[in-house]
């Protein structure tokens, strides 16, 4: 079982790496490491299938998924967020089960609930026709902040 900690993205791109150090418990530094040597690129704007790659390798179990609104995600996953090109949105980490929804947002690094700030101006828009997302399949015992 592992721990949810929130994580600050340190360049304006690099929101993926962010996220995936949140889901996998590595650090900032290790996993921006492990993306440009594994990927050989010199940006960090990441793709789904980049990340789902990097969890995999982290051997958790993952699957990528495209959902038409919020109400297709739940439990803990990497949402493609706030699109404004195609290919070019803002990854954050998203909590949904019965009793919450969270969205761990790694650029001003704080924790929202979910209801109050989906699809509203200033917050975190589903993209008008699919999001694409990944669903994290370990489990987690709790989110430290």
């Amino acid at each position: 079982m592992g721990e949810l900690k929130l994580v600050k993205q340190r360049l304006k791109a690099d929101c993926g790496i962010a996220c995936v150090a949140m889901v996998s418990g590595h650090s900032y530094e290790k996993v921006k490491s492990d993306f440009a040597n594994t990927f050989k690129v010199r940006t960090y704007r990441s793709s789904t299938k980049q990340l789902a790659q990097l969890l995999e390798k982290y051997k958790m179990n993952v699957s990528e998924m495209k959902s038409q609104a919020w109400s297709d995600i739940s439990g803990v996953c990497i949402v493609g967020v706030n699109w404004y090109k195609p290919n070019m949105f803002h990854w954050v980490v998203t909590v949904k089960d019965n009793n919450r929804f969270l969205i761990l947002d790694p650029d001003s690094a704080q924790v929202y609930q979910g209801y109050d700030w989906i699809d509203e101006e200033d917050g975190f828009i589903h993209s008008p026709s699919e999001s694409n997302y990944i669903v994290i399949d370990d489990e987690y015992k709790c989110i430290e902040i």
